[in-house]
């Protein structure tokens, strides 16, 4: 019988009698939640998220199926080490032991094999490196003070406002809002029509959700 080398578990939406599949070197387990029988049987039956894993002597990869929901993956040894992956791209992450949330929060947990000496470059969408701007900017820091608690997954947290950014970083609120302003324009977000108090900070936000942050060689993310 073929050895185990990769296995996956649901941790949350996933049924009751099977809540773990594995899969030798080379073989594909399908993962996702479709109940309407239009997807073909999934190898594990998880809710919110559909994606494909699969390893082989370098590692382990993972495919985001979905249509519209971003996946987002850490490292479970060290939760500080993580990536965002968008829909239809595929990534092999430099971890053996991974968490995958979708929109329900932590739903998969992967133990696959230990990442071989071969590194795929992980597939980002062809989004630049720190969302196109200079990691050592202010403008960085301060979009990076704005969605932290939103990349980390708490929705619950309001937005901060400039003044209240400012506060955090030492700066005057006025010019919280010249980077919030310049962060707009710099990463193209579209103008809602109607500018309510506040839209730019949830544009941005809502942007940050929506683009993987891949950070620099050698760097982690901010949050």
């Amino acid at each position: 019988m073929p050895e185990t080398v990769i296995t996956i578990r649901a941790e949350r939406g996933g049924r009751r009698a099977h809540r773990s599949a594995d899969a030798p070197a080379g073989r594909v387990l399908q993962f996702h939640g479709c109940t309407d029988g239009c997807c073909p049987s999934p190898d594990l039956y998880v809710e919110g998220v559909a994606g494909s894993v699969v390893a082989d002597e370098h590692g382990w990869r993972l495919a985001n199926r979905s249509a519209v929901m971003p996946l987002r993956v850490w490292n479970l040894d060290d939760p500080g080490d993580r990536l965002r992956l968008l829909p239809g791209c595929a990534t092999t992450p430099p971890f053996d032991l991974a968490g995958i949330s979708g929109a329900a929060g932590h739903v998969l947990t992967v133990l696959g094999p230990e990442q071989g000496a071969v590194v795929e470059a992980r597939c980002v969408g062809r989004v630049r490196e720190s969302w196109g701007l200079d990691p050592g900017s202010r403008r960085h820091t301060v979009m990076a003070a704005l969605v932290q608690d939103r990349m980390r997954g708490d929705s619950t947290v309001p937005l901060p406002t400039a003044r209240e950014i400012g506060a955090r970083l030492g700066i005057s609120h006025r010019t919280v809002q010249e980077h919030l302003v310049q962060l707009a324009e710099q990463l193209k977000v579209p103008d809602p029509g109607h500018r309510r108090a506040g839209w730019i900070q949830e544009a941005l936000v809502e942007f940050a959700l929506l683009h993987p942050y891949v950070p620099a060689p050698g760097s982690r993310v901010p949050w």
